[in-house]
């Protein structure tokens, strides 16, 4: 009975050893498949991360495309909004400016009116002070030259230093004695 302990015993390490030595080289198979399926992961989740690194970086420059365009335009706008508004200030002034303008002359025109009514007011008391038959008919011509200049320079709304009528020939009837 020893014996047959002895090669069940036997039989029993061999089928150990063979076991263990079909464990080890089942476990290396095992072991190089992993290394295998790990090596294919990596590579997948490389080439993935790569892809979404290649579309994420597409994207980015995607959306700064769009926000530069879109800065683009609300730099144009406001250049735009900007030239609109000095445009409608410019005619702002320009109107403000030719009213003033368009006043002054009026004022201007006025005071000139009321310088020649004053000046033709003097000359008619200046003649009405004297009696025509003791004013000379030089002076008389000369005077009368004078205010048909102020009424022409009233007429024309000008300065009446820069109206020149044109020469009267007057025929004066000698005084009555």
């Amino acid at each position: 009975q020893e014996q047959m302990h002895q090669k069940h015993r036997d039989i029993e390490r061999k089928m150990r050893a063979e076991a263990e030595a079909q464990l080890r080289v089942l476990e290396e198979k095992l072991r190089a498949e992993a290394a295998r399926d790990m090596a294919a992961l990596r590579t997948s989740i490389v080439s993935e991360q790569e892809a979404q690194a290649a579309s994420t970086e597409e994207e980015v420059k995607k959306a700064r495309e769009a926000i530069e365009k879109r800065t683009e335009l609300a730099q144009s706008m406001w250049e735009e909004e900007q030239q609109r508004q000095q445009r409608r200030m410019e005619a702002r002034l320009a109107k403000r400016r030719a009213m003033f303008e368009r006043k002054e002359a009026a004022v201007q025109q006025k005071h000139q009116q009321e310088k020649v009514q004053a000046k033709l007011q003097h000359q008619s008391e200046k003649m009405q002070a004297k009696p025509l038959s003791q004013v000379n008919e030089k002076k008389l011509a000369k005077e009368l030259h004078k205010m048909n200049g102020l009424i022409q320079s009233l007429q024309a709304g000008t300065s009446p230093k820069g109206a020149q009528p044109p020469p009267l020939e007057l025929e004066v009837a000698p005084p009555s004695p």
